[in-house]
């Protein structure tokens, strides 16, 4: 990829999709008999670096533009938090900004490096391509770095408790209950600072396990009234509305107010020391998403990346026989 690109192979792909595109194949089915059955691409659905290097996106996310729905700044999302405050991509505007970057020879026009060969299938765009990977946008991106922002409160500043309470808090925790087992979140050796995440490495489906069970654990520790338990406990809802697998036109309302608030209530909390990151921005573009292609864990990667290890297994095996 990084010599030839991403064209030698998505121009097999695109010359696949436009033959069953055009041609179809033929199939038997129950009931209705032979029918021909013609194939088009809805939406790519991936990882954030991956999806942006595949639809000809930059792929850094330190500056502005990074966003493949929108034209973000880093400046303009840490105060805005509804979609309606960004000016959304379009056909027209990514071909004029695709034309540009090949004419000016620049190295990106707002965000736009190159041309995407997927744009030759019929009834597909880039710009229409409302998808988000919320495995690697929720759990694995806002998860951690908010939870490490409520620890570190909670602990460091509040000495509500400490490492070692909490370490002994989970051990006994993950002692009694009966699931989750293999989920369960490795042990902490610090609490680091506002926007630095979690200290310990901890994999998609183990912080999603923390922020499941911590209210449980620490819960008794906490005042209800804090702000910071508060906060805890709106994250934990907004994940659990992120990942229903089942949507209602009111849901995807209170959804889009709920992560305005959410965004509001952690830059209140946070701001003067972290900033808003690329991965919380893109929260906001989530009520689209599941209006225009439905609920979001049928865009995750999770499933898909559980098998990992078993093709780096085989990958050793092979080189190593």
């Amino acid at each position: 990829m990084k010599v030839h690109g991403f064209a030698p192979v998505l121009d097999k792909f695109c010359s696949e999709m436009l033959r069953l595109s055009r041609d179809g194949f033929l199939v038997d089915l129950p009931v209705i008999g032979k029918q021909q059955v013609f194939v088009s691409l809805c939406q790519v659905a991936c990882d954030n670096l991956a999806l942006n290097g595949l639809l000809g996106f930059i792929q850094s996310f330190s500056g502005d533009f990074f966003c493949t729905m929108c034209y973000a700044t880093r400046n303009a999302i840490q105060t805005c938090f509804s979609e309606e405050n960004f000016h959304l991509r379009t056909k027209e505007e990514y071909d004029k900004d695709a034309a540009a970057c090949l004419k000016q020879e620049q190295r990106h026009v707002r965000g736009v490096k190159r041309p995407c060969e997927l744009n030759k299938i019929p009834g597909f765009h880039v710009a229409e391509n409302y998808s988000q990977d919320i495995m690697h946008t929720i759990l694995e991106g806002v998860l951690p770095l908010e939870v490490g922002c409520v620890l570190y409160s909670l602990i460091d500043e509040k000495h509500l408790l400490s490492v070692d309470e909490l370490n002994d808090l989970m051990v006994r925790f993950w002692q009694t209950i009966t699931v989750d087992k293999k989920s369960r979140p490795s042990e902490f050796t610090k609490i680091q600072e506002p926007g630095c995440g979690l200290s310990n490495s901890m994999k998609a489906t183990q912080c999603w396990s923390l922020l499941k069970y911590l209210p449980l654990i620490i819960g008794h520790r906490v005042p209800e009234d804090d702000e910071h338990w508060l906060f805890l406990l709106h994250l934990s809802d907004l994940v659990d509305l992120i990942f229903a697998r089942k949507f209602t036109t009111d849901m995807v309302r209170f959804l889009k107010e709920f992560i305005s608030d959410h965004l509001s209530k952690f830059v209140q909390l946070f701001g003067d020391r972290v900033t808003l990151k690329p991965k919380q921005h893109f929260l906001v573009h989530l009520p689209t998403i599941i209006l225009k292609s439905g609920p979001l864990v049928g865009m995750s990667c999770l499933k898909y990346e559980l098998e990992n290890s078993f093709f780096k297994r085989s990958s050793h095996i092979q080189k190593h026989p």
